[in-house]
């Protein structure tokens, strides 16, 4: 919904807007809760080639939305878990227009 309002709105027209909770999560903690969320009992694997670097300048990524509430009036609706269950579902019953075996870098 933020990118429809972001597309109806013109004061928005050339702007940069972050659509996201302002909320943030890791990777990890974000796999866990897909994972649990299926039903599913797999281990996650850290590659330790892609973790952060402790001098790394940014703790964390966090979206602000304050612009894209400005500019559009959208603001956030639906918590984590309940996107991913909307998204669990969808892929679950559009199976056939993925590629689960095939890496997309």
């Amino acid at each position: 919904m933020g990118l429809i309002k972001g597309a109806e709105a013109e004061q928005a027209n050339g702007e940069t807007i972050n659509i996201g909770s302002g909320h943030g999560i890791t990777i990890g903690d974000l796999a866990a809760t897909i994972l649990a969320l299926m039903g599913c009992h797999a281990p996650i694997v850290l590659d330790p080639h892609r973790i952060r670097p402790a001098k790394c300048e940014l703790a964390e990524l966090v979206c602000d939305n304050a612009k894209a509430l400005k500019l559009t009036r959208w603001r956030p609706r639906c918590p984590l878990e309940g996107g991913l269950k909307e998204s669990i579902a969808f892929v679950s019953r559009h199976q056939d227009q993925y590629k689960p075996e095939t890496y997309a870098a």
